[in-house]
């Protein structure tokens, strides 16, 4: 119990430490100088919190995608709205409690992953700003991928779509259905294209490279990071 008590104490603790505001006495030099790049009339009051998540989006390559390609929770979708892809299924939505208007815990777990993977397995550097990018658009077409594979377990192979009403004797009429190939499979097909040519166009971009250095000139994207640094964009 004595245990049990710490670990809550401890807890409390750190989530009051959280929500205390920044002391800009004493903040970080680089959080402080972005800030004021933003608010020059006035410092923000911020948590310590809330500086913790700009600093490690600036600070994190990929961080900023984590947060934009996952999907805003919608559930199982409500006055009119489309219920999620991974609907019926999501653990979260079965019990009654998805995380509504906030990035989907799942995907979110996927983007990490994939990245870390990414990252090794093509040796991809952090400070290559044309790999980062093509390793953000591999992800995002990972997750479309997924999505449209979630719809096909959903909804099947065929798409019911309406192509016009019989009239009845009553005044009524009986919708009459086409049957067309689901959409979702055409975009999973033209999602693994893309993500083909997106590898395809990773490997040009190392030839490319491997070429300029032969001759003992910078490649595109070193002289485009170049750049950058003497813009001040990025660090020296």
């Amino acid at each position: 119990m004595a245990d049990a008590l710490t670990a809550l104490e401890q807890d409390l603790l750190a989530r009051d430490a959280d929500n205390a505001p920044v002391d800009w006495d004493v903040a970080p030099t680089e959080l402080r100088e972005l800030v004021v790049r933003y608010y020059p009339s006035g410092l923000p009051s911020l948590t310590v919190k809330q500086a913790r998540e700009v600093l490690d989006r600036l600070a994190t390559p990929g961080a900023m995608m984590r947060k934009a390609l996952p999907l805003v929770c919608v559930g199982a979708g409500k006055d009119g709205e489309p219920a999620c892809p991974y609907t019926p299924g999501c653990p979260l939505v079965d019990a009654g409690l998805p995380p509504l208007g906030q990035p989907c815990p799942f995907e979110t777990a996927n983007v990490d992953s994939w990245f870390t993977a990414y990252m090794r397995d093509l040796e991809v550097l952090p400070t290559n700003l044309v790999e980062l990018s093509q390793v953000k658009d591999l992800i995002a077409i990972d997750l479309l991928m997924q999505r449209a594979t979630g719809m096909l377990s959903r909804d099947g192979l065929i798409d019911e779509n309406p192509v016009g009403v019989i009239p009845d004797k009553v005044g009524g009429g009986i919708t009459v259905y086409r049957k067309d190939p689901a959409v979702a499979a055409s975009l999973l097909e033209r999602f693994a294209t893309l993500k083909q040519r997106v590898l395809k166009a990773m490997v040009a971009t190392r030839e490319a490279k491997a070429r300029f250095k032969k001759d003992g000139q910078k490649d595109p994207s070193t002289l485009y990071g170049d750049l950058l640094r003497k813009a001040g964009l990025l660090p020296v």
